[in-house]
């Protein structure tokens, strides 16, 4: 039986999509993996996407700081 959820988290880890990934996240239900590999494989992938989601984190720090920066500069 095809796991329909892991599916589309794999998808959205393979794709870096933090939305699908966070949907996904919001949406997990250990009740519907029939056993523990489809776990261990469900956790493998959540390592994976805590990496995506905090480099693009990162990624926002960094433009907000960068944005920051400009309106400092602007506004002397």
């Amino acid at each position: 039986m095809s796991n329909k959820w892991l599916n589309e988290f794999k998808i959205a880890v393979a794709n870096a999509d933090a939305d699908a990934i966070e949907k996904a996240i919001r949406e997990f239900d250990e009740a519907n993996f029939s056993g523990l590999e489809e776990l261990n494989e469900a956790a493998a992938l959540n390592s994976q996407a805590e990496k995506i989601l905090k480099a693009k984190q990162n990624g926002v720090k960094e433009q907000m700081s960068k944005l920051q920066n400009i309106k400092k500069y602007v506004q002397n």
